[in-house]
């Protein structure tokens, strides 16, 4: 999930309008079938959530599938990243 915050991190501290700091708190994380997990589904659903509940966006989610591998390959922005590890942003 930390991914998926770290993409729309500067959107978050826009909402907050000033100090402060912003709370997400998750009360439950619901997977309905059995699945073999993959991180990168946490960030693209906490991406998904806060352009439906609080209007973040600018966060464009590509989804194919490897078969090979046996996975699912996302890309963010277009760019593939590995997840837990943000992109380099200008200025950092």
């Amino acid at each position: 999930m930390a991914f998926g915050l770290g993409l729309v991190a500067g959107q978050l501290d826009a909402l907050r309008g000033g100090a402060g700091a912003v709370l997400l708190r998750v009360d439950d994380w619901d997977v309905p079938m059995l699945t073999d997990y993959q991180e990168e589904v946490a960030a693209a659903a906490v991406i998904e959530c806060l352009r439906e509940n609080y209007g973040i966006s600018g966060v464009d989610i590509g989804l194919t599938f490897d078969r090979e591998r046996n996975r699912y390959q996302f890309t963010w922005d277009g760019a593939q990243a590995e997840p837990g590890q943000v992109k380099d942003r200008p200025g950092e």
